[in-house]
């Protein structure tokens, strides 16, 4: 029963966290990137995933929260994003029809991708002018997005069972 519970606060948490980007997003999508990021990232976006989070933690414990982070951090938040837009009748494409998830740069196939390619281009060019091509490089297929959400499923899991 305690496995039940667990679940349904990570993935609703994570539900109420998706749906709170659905609204609030379309709102700045005219902006620049970097507007975007002043304007909504950080004073709404962050701002209410850590409310959220340490809404799970006060209530729940660090399993609950580290099941939320994890979920999130391999782009679980991300794919649902696309899925329930779909369902709910925005324009957007399938998760497989998704080409470049660079924004997805933060996650673990993402920081591999990017090492990967400051490695490699370290080799031949100077630090920073290496750092910028190797984050302009990171692009995650939709496959890859699919198999790393899942991949963060079964983390959220297996962390349970390990507790």
């Amino acid at each position: 029963m305690e496995l039940m519970k667990y679940s349904f606060v990570v993935f609703a948490t994570s539900l109420v966290f998706t749906l709170w980007d659905l609204y609030w997003y379309p709102k700045y999508e005219s902006y620049s990137t970097a507007e975007v990021f002043m304007r909504y990232r950080v004073p709404i976006q962050i701002t209410f995933q850590l409310v959220l989070y340490a809404s799970v933690w006060y209530f729940f414990g660090v399993l609950y929260l580290l099941g939320c982070v994890i979920y999130w951090w391999f782009g679980g938040c991300d794919v649902d994003y696309y899925i329930i837009g779909r369902i709910i009748g925005r324009n957007y494409p399938r998760v497989s029809e998704v080409s470049g998830w660079y924004w997805l740069a933060w996650t673990p196939v993402g920081i591999i991708l990017f090492v990967q390619h400051l490695w490699v281009y370290s080799q031949s060019l100077p630090f920073f002018t290496a750092w910028e091509k190797s984050r302009a490089s990171v692009d995650i297929s939709g496959f890859v997005v699919h198999c790393q959400r899942y991949m963060g499923i079964a983390i959220v899991v297996l962390l349970w069972f390990l507790s």
